[in-house]
């Protein structure tokens, strides 16, 4: 799934129809990447995707991969608020989960490791209340975030560790939000770093995050 919906607007995507939250995302992605992104584009690769999930997966077992961290774990929310709201039937969910040594990348797994990983996917068997999870994530109610992780602890407990980076990122009066903390912190300790290396430290301290550069080079160029 092609996407990045820790950021950005996502409420609209609770609507039957899509159409207003493509629109919102495509405005968003175009800034992000400081690129015109038409919805035709949009609608044809991430609407596609969401359609085929609400209307054409009968009888289907899906597998999903995504990893532990929060721009991952908020995509398979969304994922799985819309098998739940398909019009299908008999469908089987799967999560596939990375090895415990790199909880944020799949890329950081040998092809033995990865097919491993297929052979231990786990079914998915609590899917009502996983999906609540986006909703609660779209209307800002970190509570029921919170208490939906604490319920779902014995079997997903990497649930909570993502939800609170979501928390932390949000700024206080006594702190401008987790990334920007590390970043700022990254910045004066290597003040002559280059992007490149300010990025990659960035990741090492805060995978849970599972940023890509351009959301990185977004906070620096906003807030530092």
């Amino acid at each position: 799934m092609r996407e990045c919906l820790m950021d950005g607007p996502v409420a609209a995507s609770l609507e039957q129809d899509l159409d207003l939250f493509y629109k919102d995302r495509v405005t968003f992605l175009s800034a992000l990447t400081d690129t015109n992104i038409s919805k035709e584009s949009y609608t044809k690769e991430v609407g596609g995707l969401f359609g085929m999930i609400q209307y054409s997966i009968d009888h289907a077992n899906l597998v999903l991969w995504f990893e532990h961290d929060l721009f991952c774990q908020a995509n398979c929310w969304c994922i799985l608020w819309l098998i739940t709201k398909s019009s299908c039937d008999a469908v089987t969910v799967w999560m596939v989960h990375p090895k415990e040594e790199a909880p944020y990348s799949f890329a950081a797994h040998t092809t033995q490791e990865l097919v491993q990983a297929f052979d231990h996917a786990q079914p998915v068997k609590e899917i009502d209340q996983l999906a609540q999870l986006w909703p609660a994530y779209c209307n800002q109610d970190n509570q029921g975030l919170v208490t939906l992780a604490h319920k779902l602890k014995s079997t997903y407990p990497f649930l909570m560790p993502a939800i609170q980076a979501h928390l932390d990122r949000h700024p206080t009066d006594e702190s401008p939000g987790r990334p920007i903390q590390t970043l700022m912190q990254i910045k004066q300790s290597s003040p002559e770093a280059s992007f490149g290396e300010i990025f990659q430290e960035f990741s090492r301290r805060e995978g849970i995050y599972g940023m890509g550069d351009l959301q990185v080079k977004q906070l620096l160029q906003s807030e530092l």
